[in-house]
């Protein structure tokens, strides 16, 4: 006879537990990418400005197949039960979620530092306050 769990709603308790520690593990992949942000604004300023645009495109394309992957393969092997995911399926749903995270942190870097570089390259004149001397100066 299999153990009883106690159920949310229609899903067990047991799922929740799994989805929220998946969930920390994938916000804490975050915040690691986030602590290492120098580096990754590093690498996304290697890349060349003119194919950032499609390798960030790319990126967010592929972390979201994988995770549609994942989500296929937990549903098509039935991981998930009554008593929540199998543990293959548990670590493939997590593993998924890291890959989504990886790429989208990647993406996003690759768009980023492509903006800044537009704004950052034209050359602004320097601003006067309004009603001063030097505007009556000026022809």
């Amino acid at each position: 006879m299999r153990p009883s769990y106690p159920r949310v709603g229609i899903i067990s308790f047991v799922f929740w537990a799994q989805a929220a520690v998946s969930f920390l593990i994938w916000i804490g992949y975050g915040v690691y990418q986030g602590r290492r942000s120098a580096q990754v604004r590093a690498w996304s300023r290697s890349v060349s400005r003119s194919s950032r645009g499609l390798q960030a495109a790319g990126l967010f394309l592929v972390g979201g197949a994988a995770l549609v992957g994942g989500l296929y393969a937990t549903w098509a092997g039935n991981g998930l039960t009554d008593s929540g995911f199998a543990a293959w399926a548990w670590g493939v749903i997590t593993v998924a979620g890291l890959i989504l995270v990886h790429t989208q942190t990647l993406g996003l870097a690759l768009m980023v530092t492509a903006a800044q570089e537009a704004v950052t390259a034209e050359r602004a004149e320097a601003s006067r306050a309004v009603g001063t001397d030097d505007e009556a100066a000026s022809p």
